[in-house]
This record gives structure tokens, C-alpha cells and sequence, in this order.
């Protein structure tokens, strides 16, 4: 299993050379040197594996909740057109607001296909991501002078919506 001291000197003297091993180095110090690397390398291939599909997920989520707030900007003007009039915008112009489309930025205009108004004050976004489509509706319920909104989405796309419209 490997030279003892005598043996070791009886090799030095029949070859002629000297051995010299340094103390405390050995092939199992260079071997569990390569095992922890491996096993670092192991760690980050999983950690990589958790991280980027949750950091995809958030970012998505980050695209549809600034799709949201667009959404909501327009709640007001709708709101107090149909205080005034008795019914809902068909329009955006009638309205009096801007197609909230025309606030996104480039990579949540990715995201959203369209945002239009429905025929009860509705604004609906129609979204398609990561290979699922759906849409996003804010939907206001008039009661006396109060108007109440809410927000709901379709399943398909509720892992990348904010919890507000998860209903």
C-alpha cells in the first residue's frame, strides 16, 4: 500500500536518486481539491437552474404590472365621463384619455398586444407572454355616484400578473 521509510530508502539507494516528498502534500489534497471544485460547480449549475426562470418570471410580472398602472390612468377619465353623460366612453377620444398603449415603454408593449375599452367602461389589455395569452380587464361597477373598479385576468397568464387581478 505504498513505501514505508525503509522502503523508500532501499528504492533511493538501488536507483540512485533521492525522493523527496514535501510534508503535508499528497495526491488526496490534489483530489479533494477537484472534488470541491466539482462540487462548487455542481451548486452554481443549481442555484442557475432555480434563478433564471424565477428572474424570467419577474420580469414578466414587472411588464404586466406597468401595464396595469396604464390601465389605471385611464380609470379617471372614463369615471367622469360617465358621471357626466350616464354611460360609458366607446372611445378613448370620447373619454378623454389617451390609448394607455401609447404610455408603454418598448418591452411592455412586447407583452401587450392591445388595450381597448369595452362596451361597460371596461379597459381590457389582450397580453400575450412566455407562450401563454390572455387578457387583463379593470372593470368598474357604477353604484349611486361611486364608481368601483376591479381587476381580474385570465388564468392562463396568472403566474405573470400582479395579485391584485389574481382574483
Amino acid at each position: 500500500a505504498g513505501f514505508t521509510g525503509r522502503k523508500q530508502a532501499l528504492h533511493d539507494m538501488l536507483a540512485g536518486t533521492i525522493v523527496h516528498r514535501q510534508p503535508g502534500s499528497s495526491a488526496g489534497m490534489v483530489i479533494g481539491i477537484a472534488v470541491a471544485g466539482f462540487v462548487f460547480i455542481a451548486v452554481i449549475g443549481i442555484l442557475a437552474a432555480i434563478a433564471i426562470p424565477a428572474y424570467q418570471d419577474f420580469t414578466f410580472r414587472a411588464k404586466t404590472a406597468a401595464i396595469y398602472g396604464a390601465m389605471s390612468a385611464a380609470r379617471v377619465p372614463i369615471a367622469e365621463y360617465n358621471m357626466e353623460k350616464n354611460a360609458w366612453p366607446a372611445t378613448w377620444e370620447q373619454a378623454g384619455a389617451a390609448n394607455p398603449m401609447s404610455q408603454l415603454g418598448a418591452r411592455e408593449r412586447e407583452v401587450a398586444q392591445d388595450i381597448r375599452l369595452g362596451k361597460e367602461g371596461e379597459v381590457i389589455a389582450s397580453i400575450k407572454i412566455a407562450g401563454a395569452s390572455g387578457e387583463i380587464r379593470i372593470t368598474p361597477k357604477r353604484t349611486g355616484n361611486d364608481i368601483a373598479w376591479t381587476c381580474t385576468a385570465s388564468k392562463e397568464i396568472w403566474k405573470y400578473i400582479i395579485a391584485t387581478c389574481r382574483n
